[in-house]
């Protein structure tokens, strides 16, 4: 309970410092909807494949989160609180405020992100509680990857550059696996079977990245 109390402390400091600034939330944004406006602009109404559609929107996911998730982390460095932040808090509470933070904050930016996706992609989107299921494992995969990452990458230079070289590797096989699981969500036929498994491997996958982020924070954060 006490690690509860905590994170929630984290998390409302995080959010109360988001609400001022919207750094984080404006970079994502402004990324992603200037991202799908380009290609939507190129592609002149060209019509996609349910596949394509499902592959280009977790591009530009993953590319709007490595723009701001790391917020959580850099705010800490370049305001010289994280002295203060280790005292007050475990390793464990602080981990988990800021993936409930970054959770937050994609969460938002897909609820954005998939809607204007589709209206100017001329997408349609044939089962929307799968699509649904499917952000909310892909907001949680990104950010139990994000959170730990982000607190290695906050004293680098270019941390933009940093993370997404960092975070590509790792997150490789869950965008591989979203894409499967949201291509019969875009109305791919006879992939019904194979986008439940790639969902549930997602979620194993997912598993294994909160479990060990969460052993090897403690680790990162004290040194």
């Amino acid at each position: 309970m006490e690690v509860l109390r905590a994170a929630a402390a984290v998390l409302r400091k995080d959010l109360r410092g988001e609400l001022r600034t919207r750094y984080a939330l404006s970079s994502i944004l402004l990324f992603a909807l200037a991202s799908v406006a380009l290609v939507s602009f190129t592609l002149k109404g060209e019509a996609l494949t349910p596949r394509q559609h499902a592959a280009l929107v977790w591009v530009v996911v993953f590319f709007a989160a490595a723009t701001g998730l790391t917020r959580g982390f850099v705010q800490e460095a370049d305001a010289g609180t994280e002295l203060l932040l280790r005292q007050a808090a475990s390793p464990e509470a602080v981990w988990l405020g800021k993936l409930l933070f970054n959770l937050a904050l994609l969460a938002a930016v897909e609820a954005v992100i998939f809607p204007v996706y589709c209206g100017l992609m001329y997408a349609t989107v044939e089962q929307p509680a799968l699509m649904a299921a499917v952000a909310a494992l892909g907001a949680v995969a990104i950010s139990g990857c994000t959170t730990i990452l982000g607190a290695m990458v906050a004293r680098a230079r270019s941390r933009s550059s940093v993370f997404a070289l960092t975070a590509l590797p790792i997150l490789l096989p869950a965008l591989l696996l979203l894409v499967q699981a949201s291509a019969p969500a875009f109305g791919a036929g006879g992939t019904e079977a194979g986008g439940r498994e790639a969902a549930l491997a997602v979620v194993s996958y997912t598993g294994i990245l909160m479990v060990l982020s969460w052993l090897l924070f403690p680790a990162v954060w004290e040194e």
